[in-house]
């Protein structure tokens, strides 16, 4: 084609064909088109490109190429198609085609959309764009064009079959991948079994990696400090811009696995540093706490910690919920069985009045130094009904005893009538008809009868040493009812090796009996008849009691055994006397 050949050019708003030599279409239309050409409407280049071009534009834009497919139509799908052919095998094919699509049924809409679409080598063309009032969509490989027209989106992004693998809405400008309802600015949805992440921050370099938040008053930045042991860190900022994770740490993880709480590095598996706890912070106040776990408020609720090993608990310190503002009581627990999944029982509860209750066979104070147990009662000094005290119990309550202080008269330390009892007197008793003991050695020393029968209730029975009695079993005792000292040691049982005693007149007939005042008594009131043990020595060794240390204990005499060798003289005076009767 030389440059004097005409070409035709259909003038859509004329109706008819225009025609220019080819040199003035090259030139950009610098002339008229005109006429007409039945046959239709070609624009060709044989050799090189075809240049469309206006002069003197303005910014207003200019129509350079019109595509018209005129008529009503009532479907959709119908509109103009620039197509775009390459060369192929000494054939053109098409490869690539720009569509301008109505997208409305009605026939006096005019709402379209262009979709652009590419071949794949078997001259097919694929769709891959759409572009229309509400936005753009995009198919990836082996994925199909979103439908725009189903939602308020300005760009939607389809791969794999995804429709939703990246979309914005118009409404809010919210992205979303993997949905197509965002409900935040970013919303990443994904539903399979892989493991890989949702979202991805990695550094290559000597930087850190991590993600930045801010509000205009403060700033956080989460992610890995390399330059500090490649810790992952949640810092502060004070600002909405100067949040970095090397200052202001408010939790630290280590390559060890070890938690910081505004703690750079970890000592322990978690590590809270904070202001010391002080009474003029407030104990109330969760805020001063280092720690703070909250329940649920409903009354008898639990509330805690558990700590065991192989996913068995092993032992929990639990908070029950007993009323409102938290009024409850503290709870030990321990696992007691061996076997799998068995919980923990309770071994130790402090309620809300601060009674302590131990559930546990025995209570062990270890020190390598001096141990002791100190109750103190009534420390605001305020009443004298508040004591100092210890309550054994045992078979449900069938076998109690109580040591401690009497708050008054005829109280036992618990208010309860305990008659004789005096107030701020120590109570060693049991509050049922048991015995009461007080032993050495292994040995019951003593025993106060707890017996229902008004006969021996009361009764102090005193097993005395080898050297006072002849035997080690009860031998002696206090009558409740008369006072009287009593000694139950005759039963031949009770001895062994019995022999007679020969002669005892001549040592009875040495003894001193005497009269004399107890040292107690200021104003010698009471003549006492007896005798003086140190003066019995002498004569008879083995009625005094030998002690360790002599000088330093006071002697006494047994005046039972005494007995003994009075009777025999008693014997032997007679004996004489009738020999004398007799004239023998």
């Amino acid at each position: 084609m030389q440059d004097a050949d005409l070409v035709l050019i259909y003038d859509d708003d004329a109706a008819a064909l225009r025609k220019m030599t080819r040199a003035n279409f090259t030139a950009g239309l610098s002339t008229t088109l005109s006429g007409a050409y039945d046959a239709g409407r070609f624009i060709t280049a044989s050799n090189g490109a075809v240049d469309i071009q206006v002069s003197s534009n303005t910014n207003a834009p200019t129509e350079l190429l019109r595509l018209v497919v005129s008529g009503s139509v009532s479907g959709t799908d119908s509109g103009p198609r620039l197509s775009f052919q390459v060369p192929y095998n000494d054939t053109a094919y098409i490869g690539a085609a720009i569509d301008g699509i109505k997208s409305q049924t009605s026939s006096n809409n005019s709402t379209a959309e262009l979709q652009f679409s590419t071949s794949d080598n078997n001259q097919t063309l694929v769709h891959n764009v759409t572009i229309n009032t509400s936005g753009l969509a995009v198919a990836g490989s082996s994925a199909t064009v979103p439908t725009l027209g189903s939602g308020p989106h300005a760009l939607m992004v389809a791969a794999s079959g995804d429709s939703g693998a990246l979309n914005v809405r118009n409404s809010s400008g919210y992205v979303g991948v993997g949905l197509t309802n965002p409900l935040v600015p970013l919303h990443v949805y994904r539903s399979d079994t892989n493991v890989t992440p949702q979202i991805s921050a990695q550094q290559g370099s000597t930087g850190d990696a991590g993600f930045f938040l801010s509000i205009p008053a403060v700033s956080y930045m989460l992610g890995i400090d390399n330059s500090d042991s490649d810790k992952f860190k949640i810092a502060y900022g004070s600002t909405a811009t100067n949040a970095t994770l090397g200052t202001n740490p408010r939790f630290v993880i280590d390559t060890n696995g070890r938690v910081g709480i505004n703690k750079f590095d970890p000592e322990a598996l978690l590590d809270m540093k904070d202001t010391d706890i002080s009474a003029d912070d407030g104990f109330d106040a969760p805020e001063n706490y280092h720690l703070f776990i909250e329940g649920s408020s409903t009354n008898n609720k639990y509330m805690g910690i558990g700590i065991g090993s192989t996913n068995d608990v092993g032992g929990a310190i639990l908070f029950q919920d007993k009323g409102g503002f938290s009024r409850g009581e503290l709870v030990f627990m321990v696992k007691e069985s061996s076997s799998n999944a068995t919980a923990p029982i309770e071994r130790l509860r402090i309620k809300a009045d601060g009674a302590t209750v131990l559930s546990a066979s025995q209570f062990k104070i270890t020190s390598a130094a001096s141990a002791s147990l100190f109750i103190e009662a009534d420390t605001n000094n305020t009443t004298e009904a508040d004591t100092a005290f210890i309550k054994l119990s045992q078979d449900d309550t069938a076998v109690q005893a109580l040591i401690g202080f009497c708050p008054d008269n005829g109280e036992d330390p618990e208010g309860n009538a305990y008659a004789h009892a005096t107030s701020n007197g120590l109570l060693v008793g049991a509050t049922k008809d048991f015995n009461l003991h007080l032993g050495t050695s292994d040995t019951v020393a003593m025993t106060i009868s707890g017996s229902a029968s008004a006969s021996n209730k009361g009764n102090v029975f005193l097993i005395s040493t080898k050297d006072d009695t002849t035997s080690s079993s009860t031998n002696m005792f206090i009558d409740s009812g008369t006072g009287f000292l009593k000694r139950s040691t005759s039963d031949r049982r009770q001895k062994k090796a019995i022999s007679s005693i020969t002669s005892s007149l001549d040592q009875v007939c040495q003894l001193l009996p005497r009269y004399f005042y107890d040292v107690s008594d200021e104003n010698n009131q009471t003549q006492i008849p007896g005798f003086v043990a140190d003066e019995v020595q002498s004569v008879f060794p083995e009625l005094i009691p030998e002690r360790d240390d002599p000088s330093e204990i006071y002697r006494s005499v047994s005046y039972d055994r005494m007995s003994a060798y009075i009777v025999n003289a008693i014997k032997e005076i007679k004996q004489r006397l009738e020999s004398l009767e007799n004239g023998d």
